[in-house]
């Protein structure tokens, strides 16, 4: 990477304004585990829409007519929404520091994890989307491409932070490299709560719904 940069100084400047790491190595991981992490949501939106698929190929009336709550049911799909992520994130820093050196696997890990709460507030949205209005669940894959193009393409197009801050993931600390702050971790966690639970108390009231 580092000689292919050296040939190529507009691609140096294209993982600079990507990474934001004050080296060219650190910059480049930090734009990987940003592109990984885009991937991770669009699993997580993926995985969290298998309720609507369910409820609407009705699956889930005859499961709920069981013991089983919607809260349970709805958590079961969810598991993967948010386990799912943290599990692919692992393995690509493992896979990344095997290629590049395994002694940055303790800086590359988290890097790949600190990409979480973007990923899972989108699902939240998904989750949102499916309790309040479940015909309109599918517009959460919108959330995804906004975020991804914001994230690829903002910083090249010198796009005004207002547009920036759209995605998610613009508010994290670009890993590794930059500094931890725990402050947007906390905040995009508690934003992903509010909507899970919101997402989750208003299936628990509604009713099924069948169509496609």
């Amino acid at each position: 990477m580092n000689d292919l940069i050296n040939d190529n100084p507009d691609l140096r400047d294209i993982i600079a304004d990507l990474g934001g790491a004050a080296t060219i190595t650190d910059a480049y991981f930090a734009m990987v585990m940003n592109m990984l992490g885009l991937l991770a949501a669009g699993y997580a939106v993926s995985a969290t829409l298998k309720l609507r698929a369910e409820e609407s190929a009705l699956h889930a009336e005859p499961l709920l007519a069981t013991p089983t709550g919607r809260l349970r049911w709805a958590s079961s799909h969810l598991l993967f929404a948010l386990a799912g992520p943290v599990a692919g994130l692992t393995v690509s820093a493992l896979l990344a520091a095997l290629v590049h050196d395994i002694g940055r696997f303790p800086d590359l890990l988290p890097a790949a994890l600190a990409q979480l709460p973007a990923v899972w507030l989108i699902a939240a949205i998904a989750l949102a989307l499916y309790g309040l209005v479940p015909r309109l669940t599918p517009a959460s894959w919108a959330a995804v491409a906004v975020a991804t193009l914001v994230t690829l393409i903002g910083p090249m197009l010198d796009l005004g932070q207002w547009a920036l801050d759209l995605s998610p993931f613009t508010h994290l600390p670009k890993l590794p490299g930059a500094d931890f702050t725990a402050t947007p971790f906390v905040a995009l966690l508690a934003l992903t709560a509010a909507l899970a639970a919101l997402g989750l108390a208003t299936f628990r009231r509604r009713d099924l719904s069948f169509a496609g």
